[in-house]
């Protein structure tokens, strides 16, 4: 081709705009025998017109021209806003305004600006390699000779196509888009594109696209032609069924919304979709006599692509919300899995639900006695949560309450009354109901079956994170109370002499240690002093920490010798039968006499005890000898000790001197040289001091129970 084919129109500042856009490129592209370049030209001409019809709102001028290296397109208007393309949409009237679909598929595009309005201009090559803009391929463009009449009188409409093309390049053009645009456009702008086509086609003057999601909300217009605005929904669609054949005309007939758009016969047509959507197609036209067979063939035909697009898209959307919703339960069972602490979990799961499946969240959990009681509350709107308590406190509302009753009974999610517009999910822990999650509608509407589906899962999640924060806690109670149980409830008071002690349970503190320390006053002048560590822990390491601790006790105050209390010790813990079950002790007895402090010291395989003196050396003394629970016969020898004023006896457990950094260990040197520096202290700061220093030695978290006991000569 060596002409160049030009064409300059008026158009009107409305919703016909489009229309004739279109038809004025498409005559063009046809004389120039560029007929391949159609599919983006209409669309970007659509795009163009819209966006003059959004800006101005008043009658513009279109110039296009065909060469035999492309088509360029024209569109100036006298009001000079500035266009760029479009990003996200932040409102619904962004959705239409913009460049980005000239900016996908035109070679070239730009604009221009002067004190008589705007062009927008775009250029579509021949072929990919022809990407120069022509922009000024027309001549500069003189003022519109248009009247802006605040009132003008509308031109009539376009006629219908008097003809249609071939069938095979008909059926082409209304279901085919080119892949580099059908990619780039949202369904919404998919399934206009395609209406506006078949309007233009069959010669509809109107069209409204409807889709009903069945989730308790009107239809939606999933898309519009010749409507500045979507009409007021119908009720309902109606079920699917299969419309008359393809060669039989249907009855004409007249929808309100339409008609009130200057449609004077209306034809509906029902989209074949698989999902459990239902969506209607309906036409205007301008005439009564509606619509002819063979347009109606080709309706039906582009129902088909519209139902095949909405599948589609359904089925991804489908997919990327399964995707979504595995994910969440994902991070869910993550966070829920690290909180051993129940009111934290409580808060958790309430914030896990809000913006995510519901608009708030409501957690109850049962009493003794089975009842729900108010645990925490979640609301996207924080400044509601007070409004969303009253409704679930008790008493306010017998409705709810049974509703509450009834998924606790069923264990099965239940509906909440419509005031409240929400579901109870049912926790549950080993098929036991430990409370319910109440969520909140979605804004603007109700759950879908999938949402509930998953509401349901992460209420097994929940019940379960929350069944097991609470028996950790109970078990971290059982462990306090049996450790406080071995241990003194306090130590004694008295002139002259002053005990100190620490104890660090090792790990999260749920597990009994094996670790232990007592003192008792055997008479006015006398104490019993000791400390031990018992092989394992547990509740079976504390029974025999119960043991050994009582055995002592009770042969102390019988006044038995240390290696006799050693002695007997040793066939208590044989007569258990569990020869693994051994345990190192260390006693004394503490005897005030005047301003003498002397004490016996007996040592049954236990760690030698530190001496530190008031000038501020320590030393280890004692005699280590055999442990108890191990050997039918042992070995144990006392040694007497003095304390003179200021003097101090430190007795502790393997958890100080194996106290390990990087596979250094605590050690005895690290032990005497920190009593050292403690000297002087009392007994409760010497304590503290050691405990301390072996806690930070090392980074990692303590492995071993630490005890610690101190008794010291008051100067």
């Amino acid at each position: 081709m060596s002409s160049t084919v030009q064409r300059r129109v008026a158009l009107p500042g409305d919703e016909r705009a489009q229309a004739m856009a279109r038809g004025v490129v498409l005559e063009v592209l046809t004389d120039a025998g560029l007929e391949h370049l159609a599919d983006e030209a209409v669309i970007a001409t659509t795009e163009l017109a819209t966006n003059g019809v959004l800006t101005s709102g008043t009658a513009m001028d279109l110039c296009v021209e065909a060469d035999a290296d492309g088509l360029t397109v024209i569109l100036r208007d006298p009001v000079p806003t500035q266009l760029t393309p479009r990003a996200a949409p932040t409102e619904a009237g962004d959705v239409l305004q913009g460049l980005n679909v000239i900016d996908t598929v035109a070679s070239s595009w730009g604009t221009s600006h002067d004190r008589r309005g705007k062009s927008v201009w775009f250029r579509l090559g021949a072929t990919p390699d022809v990407t120069e803009a022509t922009a000024g391929a027309f001549p500069p463009l003189e003022p519109m000779p248009i009247e802006l009449d605040p009132t003008p009188e509308r031109p009539a409409r376009p006629a219908a196509p008097t003809r249609i093309p071939p069938a095979e390049r008909t059926a082409g053009w209304l279901t085919q888009l080119p892949e580099q645009v059908a990619q780039q456009l949202t369904p919404g702008e998919t399934l206009t594109e395609l209406l506006r086509r078949l309007a233009e086609t069959i010669g509809a003057s109107s069209g409204v696209l409807w889709l009903d999601e069945r989730l308790g909300e009107p239809p939606q217009a999933a898309a519009l032609h010749g409507l500045a605005s979507a009409p007021p929904p119908p009720p309902a669609l109606p079920v699917y069924v299969a419309p008359p054949p393809f060669d039989a005309r249907p009855p004409a007939s007249v929808a309100d919304a339409l008609h009130a758009a200057g449609a004077a016969s209306t034809v509906s047509v029902p989209l074949p979709l698989s999902t459990n959507i239902r969506g209607v197609l309906d036409l205007g036209f301008p005439a009564a006599a509606g619509i002819d067979v063979d347009g109606y063939a080709l309706a039906l035909l582009s129902a088909e692509r519209m139902a095949l697009t909405v599948d589609v898209s359904r089925v991804d959307e489908t997919e990327a919300r399964r995707r979504g919703f595995l994910v969440f339960l994902a991070e869910a069972s993550e966070l829920l899995a690290n909180s051993l602490d129940v009111d934290l979990t409580l808060v958790l799961v309430a914030q896990l639900c809000v913006n995510r499946l519901g608009n708030w969240c409501v957690i109850h959990t049962l009493d003794d006695y089975g009842r729900p009681t108010l645990s925490a509350t979640a609301h996207a709107d924080e400044r509601e949560i007070e409004n969303v308590q009253k409704q679930f406190q008790g008493g306010s509302n017998d409705v709810v309450e049974d509703r509450l009753r009834t998924a606790v009974e069923t264990k099965t999610v239940t509906k909440l009354p419509a005031e409240l517009a929400g579901i109870v999910v049912p926790l549950l822990a080993r098929r036991q109901v430990v409370g319910t999650m109440s969520i909140g509608d979605p804004p603007g509407r109700r759950h879908t079956p999938e949402e509930i589906i998953i509401a349901e899962d992460l209420g097994r999640r929940a019940g379960l994170a929350l069944d097991n924060a609470r028996l950790y806690q109970d078990r971290e109670a059982v462990a306090t109370a049996l450790q406080q149980g071995l241990l003194p409830v306090s130590l004694p008071e008295t002139a002259g002499l002053e005990f100190g002690a620490r104890y660090v349970p090792s790990g999260d503190g749920i597990e009994v240690g094996g670790d232990f320390y007592d003192v008792l006053s055997l008479g006015e002048d006398r104490w019993l002093l000791a400390i031990g560590d018992v092989c394992g822990k547990g509740p079976r390491a504390a029974s025999i920490t119960g043991l050994v601790r009582d055995v002592i006790r009770v042969l102390a105050r019988e006044d038995r010798p240390l290696p006799y209390v050693m002695n007997a010790l040793n066939v208590a813990l044989l007569e258990q039968g569990e020869r693994g079950r051994f345990c190192t002790v260390a006693a004394g007895i503490a005897e005030r006499s005047g301003d003498k402090v002397r004490v016996r010291l007996c040592l049954a395989g236990h760690l030698l005890p530190a001496l530190v003196r008031a000038d501020s050396t320590a030393a280890l003394v004692g005699t280590i000898g055999t442990a108890v629970g191990i050997f039918d016969k042992i070995e144990v020898e006392a040694v007497e000790l003095e304390l003179n004023p200021g003097d101090a006896l430190v007795f502790y457990t393997d958890g100080v001197t194996e106290r390990r950094d990087r596979g250094e260990f605590f050690g005895e040197d690290n032990l005497l040289r920190t009593l050292s520096q403690c000297a002087g202290r009392d007994a409760a700061a010497m304590a503290g001091c050691l405990q301390q220093a072996a806690e930070e030695f090392g980074n990692a978290p303590v492995r071993d129970d630490i005890a610690v006991l101190v008794v010291r000569h008051q100067p």
